[in-house]
């Protein structure tokens, strides 16, 4: 007898072996739409069910980078009806990123469609629009008539970006702008205009390399009629060195956080005779390259209370104000001897930096009035298969003993490869201590931080005099961080500090 010959797999869609259920669970659990959407496309039931699914969820975020994604995307809201029918899932859409050069015309209709049809939308980012809102005038007017977002983010950005961004209808709390480096040089954009509609409801505004007044317009500063952002209290200004801090401290006189980013001072880095002749300036020479006639006075930005940002980027802004926390990024090099310049002219109460063990923190010494204000110290030394211990040692000792009035000290050492993080495996940590211990009237708090471990000491309260006082001590994980210790002020510190 002739057995019967099983039917092809491909003839047929069998029903799934793993139940429905299951199967949706997955495709909900799938970190993005594109990435469910192919998944989906998989199984006729799942193409009922999923695409559906992969639409509800109330944190509903859609990342559209490549043509590819947009393509799925705008053929899953064709095949669906969306977003036409009244119960549309788009109708839970909150945050929308878009490379709209990726778009092809038939899916540029799609997101017209779209942008009309997502009343929840609040987050808007577009990478590269230019030729897309040139091109499309319906795009830009769908786009313009926007009246739900709160957040909208624009790289690339040229004449139209801008444009869209003073002419958007929603009331805008955050604003990110990063222009086509072509434009940075080109183009100087009136803050009044840019975001003057927004200046209401504006909390946090981004801008990278941007001119935001010309040299003409510094002369004649007292005649252009300045907007004031009385509600932005977030500030992230990266290599926007023209005008300087004044014309900001004016705009944004309630600004308390200030993020220069680190573009000039990893662009300066290895430029040594750069940095001897941009330290040697005074703040008053500083103030004039940026077209500012008269030095600001010490806590001429009293809201102010963190600045970070690179070492070069923080000195040429020419800010000079008291803060509670100066978080210095970036890798300081050998050669850069103006730390103590750029502390004192923010007076801060914590220090964050990390420096190569060949910095001649020696210096600091002598300036150590500049730099008296500092009680917590974060001070990273990143160390190279080269290290000699003893001299790491009386390095750190030396740049320790430049913050006389310092009372909490987080000192961390970090290998920059296998060979190092094995030589510092011998780090003595009770020696390092008990010599700070010895050239300080405090600290109180001592941490120590090496590939082996994380050691704490703090000053017994009761113990009296500082030469008498006892000390508890503990060893803890090598990758404990400084923020798990009392002496931090928690409000001023984040995860990416050390």
């Amino acid at each position: 007898m002739n057995a019967t010959a099983p039917a092809n797999p491909a003839d047929s869609d069998p029903q799934p072996r793993v139940p429905l259920d299951i199967q949706l669970a997955i495709v909900e659990a799938c970190p993005d739409v594109r990435t469910s959407l192919m998944l989906i496309s998989t199984h006729k039931t799942l193409r009922k069910w999923g695409a559906r699914l992969a639409l509800q969820s109330p944190s509903t975020q859609v990342r559209l980078y490549s043509s590819a994604a947009a393509r799925s995307f705008f053929v899953f809201c064709a095949a669906q009806g969306l977003p036409s029918e009244p119960s549309s899932p788009l109708a839970v859409l909150h945050t929308l990123e878009i490379t709209l050069a990726t778009v092809n015309p038939v899916g540029m209709g799609y997101l017209i469609i779209l942008l009309g049809n997502v009343p929840r939308l609040t987050s808007l980012t577009l990478y590269d629009p230019e030729e897309a809102l040139c091109r499309h005038p319906s795009l830009y007017g769908a786009l313009r008539r926007l009246r739900t977002l709160k957040v909208f983010r624009v790289y690339e950005a040229k004449a139209m970006a801008f444009k869209l961004v003073s002419e958007i209808a929603s009331a805008l709390e955050a604003v990110s702008i990063e222009p086509n480096s072509q434009t940075v040089f080109d183009t100087f954009l009136n803050l009044g205009v840019l975001l003057g509609r927004h200046k209401d409801t504006l909390t946090r505004f981004k801008t990278l390399a941007m001119n935001l007044r010309s040299r003409t317009q510094a002369i004649h500063a007292e005649s252009v009629q300045l907007v004031v952002f009385e509600k932005v209290q977030e500030l992230v200004l990266p290599l926007c060195f023209f005008p300087g801090a004044s014309h900001y401290i004016k705009a944004f006189p309630n600004a308390t956080s200030l993020d220069l980013g680190t573009h000039l001072t990893k662009h300066f880095r290895k430029r040594i005779e750069a940095m001897d002749h941009f330290r040697s300036w005074t703040l008053s020479a500083v103030m004039g390259m940026h077209g500012d006639p008269l030095d600001p006075q010490p806590d001429c930005w009293p809201s102010l209370e963190t600045v970070r940002g690179g070492l070069f980027d923080i000195y040429t802004f020419g800010n000079s104000c008291s803060v509670a926390a100066l978080l210095i990024d970036g890798l300081i090099e050998s050669e850069w001897m103006c730390v103590p310049s750029v502390v004192e002219r923010h007076y801060p109460v914590i220090l964050r930096l990390s420096v190569t063990p060949s910095l001649c923190v020696e210096l600091w010494e002598k300036e150590w009035r500049k730099m008296c204000s500092v009680k917590h110290l974060v001070l990273q030394f990143v160390v190279d298969d080269q290290v000699d211990l003893g001299d790491l040692t009386d390095r750190a000792i030396h740049a320790v003993g430049s913050f006389v009035h310092c009372k909490h000290v987080f000192l961390d050492f970090k290998a920059t490869n296998p060979a190092a993080r094995s030589r510092l495996l011998g780090l003595d940590h009770l020696s390092l201590r008990y010599i700070i211990e010895d050239c300080q009237l405090g600290p109180y708090e001592i941490a120590i931080r090496s590939p082996a471990k994380t050691t704490y000491w703090s000053h017994h309260p009761d113990s009296g005099e500082m030469e008498k006082s006892l000390w508890d001590g503990w060893d803890m994980p090598a990758k404990t961080n400084f923020q798990t210790l009392n002496g931090f002020p928690k409000n001023y510190v984040t995860d990416d500090w050390v």
